[in-house]
């Protein structure tokens, strides 16, 4: 009898013939990706072309519909910058017919008003902060009896504890039950209870940003609650495992262990989680804000991300990912195919170059071939880049970057206030032995948070007469807490080391390249500090580039604090002459290939597995990779059709066919095993399921390899499902689409379409448009 042939040498042009013939999809199949199951097109039970929907049922083409065309209504540029100690959100509104590149500066806005941000709820002082700290403080359950309530501990009440990120969780069900013999059944019983979506246990309370800290000065507060897990630094998690710096290891391997505390508690579900409550409850604040501001109206929505220049393609992806379920959390605009199809990633010293030298005007213009250095002295990494200006200066600015390698360092402010805690800790317990640990705690976070925003930013450790001045008078049982010269400038003095021998490492290596720098320019809230600024001068004033030339520094003049995401903004604004589209990513299908169709089978020395349903010997879970890494991707782009294959016994009710896309950020040789060393650094991205059980009769029989004169009938054959796999990219989307039948001409000629989504944002080098 005839099996399903492989492919020949010639039909290879056109893409090879796969069969795909288990239709498992339990918590292995998917390997454990809690992004899975969001990505995951459900089954489409009518056979139609499906219809994208968000989270309401409402579908982009409807919304479209009620708000008009795209070109008509205004458009929301909004941009968040999720920093290591802070993060911030900018905005600007474009309405229909402006250029948006001409755009004024002072049209570039930050979400500000966070609660607590000045100790108390009174909206003109909060006003002033246009960023807010990155932590969660994670409460919970209760104490029984408890005499304090919220409202009596907390007057915001935190509005938005409630609002937690559920998911539903990857099946932990296996799709085999009992077998008739001859039958391959993987379809899952009708009658199995749907799986429990996953909940936080009853009592959990999720405080953030400025918040934290207001709970954590308040011993009584605190007192309340039986679990109590501050989690900041969060998006060191996120960077290069393999970096040099101790201090980020010993960083990493703490929130590890923090991370897994908090999901054996049923707290979290893993990481990702904690990104997404974050960017869930600072989205939603913004969401406010915008509102009242009536930002929001008739409004077509774009995203911008900053990053490091170091993320890789897989902490872009991570990203987004937890963007995509912040934006469905909180509601703020519509993501039809559960990605943000109109997000633009930069790199975070680029926006800040943007907007320092924008606000600069004629004095900042950058020559074309000029050689500049960023230093990003934030609140957690003091990260430094050197960049080559590109551009002419009739156009807008554009940079090459990695001209040195980027370097960084946990190093940044709030280091130095980790250190002023320790030790007034230690101070408070000197005086007060007795007073409890949580009454300690609870004065030391009232008194550190004081000094972090009054007196740490006035301090300038290099003039001793003035320094004295500035380190705030405490008292703690009327009796005052007392510090030396000495003991504030070790408590500065790690944060400023770290911070100028990475300046001075990244101006020796200039040197030693022949690169003639020009300027420095300084950015983050750290960067404002009186004794930061008087060391970058010593460096500077040491260091000739090459030409005899002093190197000048530069600070912003406005808003150091939220340079990154208002030059985010800005570049958005003006995309043009951004780089190439070069895809940092190869994208491919697991396939079952029959074996030997491949000389890779070969080369493998794989173990072949006989098919449950034909009997055809093949090679289980290979990739056959699509798109290359390197690969340039036009904004319009279409793959030649790929012939799949899926067969199914004639017994079976359910024909559901299971395609995977997988995701990379190396070059790969196609036809090898998925777990072969070829493949590593492969991993499951998205998934799609093809129901056509209504269309049964129309698919053919054929007979099983082995069938013989004595088979039984009903034995003899399989069916066999086939049709065309295409990539299509669209833009900053990749889609992914199976079509019935195979070799269809045009659209009309298509019965069945199903069609999965992909960013590929994270894919391009940030700056590209």
């Amino acid at each position: 009898m005839a099996q399903v042939k492989g492919p020949s040498r010639a039909q290879l042009t056109l893409g090879p013939v796969f069969r795909r013939v288990a239709q498992n999809t339990s918590a292995n199949s998917v390997e454990g990706h809690s992004i899975i199951q969001q990505l995951h097109s459900p089954v489409n039970p009518d056979l139609n072309v499906p219809q994208q929907t968000d989270g309401d049922g409402i579908t982009a083409e409807a919304l479209t519909d009620q708000k008009g065309p795209v070109q008509d209504r205004p458009r929301l540029i909004i941009a968040v910058d999720f920093g290591t100690a802070y993060s911030t959100v900018s905005y600007a509104k474009i309405e229909p017919g402006v250029d948006s590149a001409g755009l004024p500066m002072s049209k570039i806005r930050c979400i500000n008003n966070y609660d607590n941000a000045t100790g108390n709820s009174e909206a003109r002082a909060n006003a002033r902060a246009d960023n807010v700290p990155t932590k969660l403080l994670y409460l919970g359950p209760g104490v029984p009896d408890s005499e304090f309530s919220d409202t009596e501990s907390d007057p915001e009440n935190d509005s938005l504890s409630d609002l937690d990120v559920q998911l539903t969780p990857v099946p932990e069900r296996s799709y085999r039950r009992r077998r008739k013999r001859g039958r391959k059944s993987f379809m899952p019983s009708p009658r199995r209870r749907p799986e429990p979506v996953w909940s936080r246990p009853p009592g959990t309370t999720v405080k953030w940003g400025y918040c934290v800290q207001y709970v954590q000065r308040i011993p009584q507060e605190m007192a309340r609650y039986y679990e109590k897990e501050t989690v900041e630094l969060i998006k060191l998690t996120l960077g290069d495992e393999d970096g040099e710096d101790m201090d980020l290891r010993r960083r990493r391997e703490e929130l590890a262990q923090q991370i897994e505390i908090l999901r054996s508690k049923n707290i979290i579900q893993d990481r990702d989680h904690i990104l997404r409550d974050y960017l869930a409850r600072l989205l939603q604040h913004a969401k406010v804000m915008l509102k009242e501001e009536e930002a929001l109206e008739e409004a077509q929505l774009e995203y911008v991300l900053c990053v490091p220049v170091s993320w890789s393609e897989n902490a872009c992806r991570t990203m987004h990912d937890a963007m995509v379920k912040a934006i469905q959390a909180c509601g703020l605009g519509v993501l039809a195919q559960n990605i943000i199809t109109e997000l633009f990633i930069v790199s975070e010293p680029e926006a800040a170059a943007q907007y320092v030298m924008a606000s600069l005007g004629s004095e900042g213009r950058l020559r074309q071939g000029e050689v500049f250095v960023i230093l990003d002295a934030g609140g957690g990494t003091v990260d430094i880049t050197t960049y080559k200006v590109t551009s002419d200066e009739m156009g807008p600015l554009r940079l090459q970057g990695e001209v040195i390698p980027p370097d960084g360092a946990l190093c940044g402010s709030s280091l130095i206030t980790e250190r002023y805690s320790r030790r007034l800790r230690a101070k408070l317990t000197e005086i007060d032995p007795t007073g409890g640990s949580d009454l300690l705690d609870g004065i030391a976070t009232a008194f550190v948070n004081h000094w972090d925003m009054v007196d740490k930013p006035r301090i300038d450790i290099n003039h001793k007469k003035t320094m004295q001045l500035k380190f705030g008078r405490q008292y703690h049982n009327n009796q005052l807490i007392k510090w030396t010269e000495s003991e504030i400038r070790d408590v500065f003095e790690p944060s400023l080391k770290g911070t100028t021998d990475l300046l001075e490492k990244q101006l020796r290596l200039a040197e030693e390249r022949g690169l003639i720098v020009n300027k420095v320019i300084v950015v983050g809230g750290f960067g404002e500090s009186p004794s930061l600024r008087v060391r970058i001068r010593q460096v500077l004033a040491n260091h000739s580039n090459g030409s005899g030339e002093e190197i000048e520094a530069i600070w912003p003049r406005h808003f150091p604090t939220s340079a990154v995401a208002r030059g985010a903004v800005l570049r958005a604004l003006d995309k043009r002459n951004g780089p190439s589209r070069i895809s940092r990513s190869s994208f491919g299908f697991l396939r079952h290939e029959p074996l030997g169709d491949f000389p890779e089978h070969n080369e493998a020395s794989v173990m072949p597995r006989r098919d449950n349903v034909d009997h055809v010997e093949f090679v289980r879970d290979t990739i056959y990779w699509v798109i290359q890494a390197g690969e340039e991707l036009p904004s319009r782009y279409q793959t030649e059709p790929i012939l799949s294959c899926h067969t199914f016994e004639t017994t079976d009710v359910k024909l559901i066919c299971v395609e995977k896309l997988y995701v990379s950020q190396r070059n790969h040789r196609s036809h090898f095993q998925r777990h072969h060393p070829e493949n590593q650094g492969a991993s499951l991205l998205s998934y799609i399921e093809i129901d056509v059980s209504e269309l049964k009769k129309e698919f053919p029989l054929e007979d099983k390899a082995d069938a013989g004169p004595r088979t039984k009938v009903s034995k003899r054959s399989s069916r066999i499902v086939k049709f065309d796999l295409v990539i299509d990219v669209e833009g900053k989307q990749l889609k992914y689409e199976a079509r019935w039948p195979p070799g269809a001409k045009t659209p009309e000629e298509v019965r069945v379409r199903k069609s999965g989504y992909v960013s590929l944002a994270p894919s391009f080098v940030p700056g590209t448009e």
